[in-house]
């Protein structure tokens, strides 16, 4: 049986989650002087431009993941909300 309950418990987990996930993203291009908006990779040498691509990497796996999670997490509610009326109710409290 569904539990609406831990289901958003679990979605506020990992929103919590991927809040962090950016914030240490944002701070990785901090770390490697790399500019979002506007990405110049001229300061880096060879050797940093290896590490920040695969820190990056890594940070785009770690999002993807968490994103897959919600995702799941949100379809799964989203069916229950359909079978079961006492969860649409949840839904808009």
């Amino acid at each position: 049986m569904f539990n609406s309950g831990n289901a958003r418990r679990q979605i506020g987990l990992v929103k919590k989650r991927i809040l962090q996930q950016i914030e240490l993203t944002q701070q990785l291009l901090f770390n490697y002087e790399v500019h979002a908006e506007s990405p110049v990779f001229t300061q880096l040498n060879d050797d940093e431009i290896t590490s920040f691509r695969h820190d990056l990497t890594d940070a785009r796996l770690q999002l993807l993941s968490l994103y897959s999670k919600i995702q799941q997490l949100h379809d799964d509610w989203s069916i229950a909300r359909k079978a079961d009326p006492k969860e649409e109710e949840t839904h808009h409290d």
